[in-house]
């Protein structure tokens, strides 16, 4: 999306075609964000509120996310 705006282009994506990490998918629900709009390097750190981060740890404790 960067590239578009510095060509003054648009640019067509399919979603569907795009690799996205399981655990940046999930944590992206959980707080309430598109993951797509996310700048991707393989990371991401993120700022959120107390009880969000109640809820990421719950997960990964149990199992049901894994952050890699």
């Amino acid at each position: 999306m960067e590239v578009g705006k510095v060509l003054k282009k648009g640019i067509k994506i399919w979603k569907e075609n795009m690799p996205i990490k399981e655990s940046i998918v999930a944590i992206s629900k959980i707080l309430d964000i598109n993951p797509y709009g996310l700048i991707y390097s393989d990371n991401m750190s993120i700022v959120v509120e107390d009880k969000k981060i109640s809820i990421i740890k719950e997960r990964v404790e149990n199992g049901e996310l894994l952050l890699y």
